[in-house]
């Protein structure tokens, strides 16, 4: 039996507006370390040939960046909510920590030939 005043209530579900951010910033991670360990993959298996580290480094930044401003934007002060952020938060502050803070250590661990054994 339908109850009153629900005749006119959709049944579809609604997508709240920080889940669509923090998709939108998990996407912008996946891209951002797919360009990253597609620059490192690519150099791994080519002969000679490596993508430049400042194209990877200006290709995955803004990226990553983007990425974790949204998370920040999305914090709220649930306890389920922080944890369900922190993914996003880590993931592109990683990288962001990786790219800005350390281009050295990743050029010579990820792009030389010896790996990391020549660092």
């Amino acid at each position: 039996m339908v109850k009153p005043g629900r005749e006119g209530a959709s049944r579809r579900p609604r997508v709240r507006r920080r889940h669509r951010t923090w998709m939108r910033s998990m996407i912008f991670a996946t891209a951002a370390w797919g360009i990253f360990w597609g620059a490192a993959v690519t150099e791994r298996l080519s002969e000679g040939w490596s993508p430049p580290l400042e194209l990877v480094y200006w290709l995955s930044t803004p990226l990553a960046g983007a990425g974790f401003l949204m998370a920040v934007l999305t914090v709220r002060s649930q306890r389920s909510w922080l944890l369900f952020v922190s993914v996003p938060l880590f993931a592109n502050g990683f990288l962001l920590f990786l790219l800005w803070m350390m281009p050295e250590a990743v050029r010579i661990g990820l792009f030389s030939e010896g790996g990391w054994e020549s660092f």
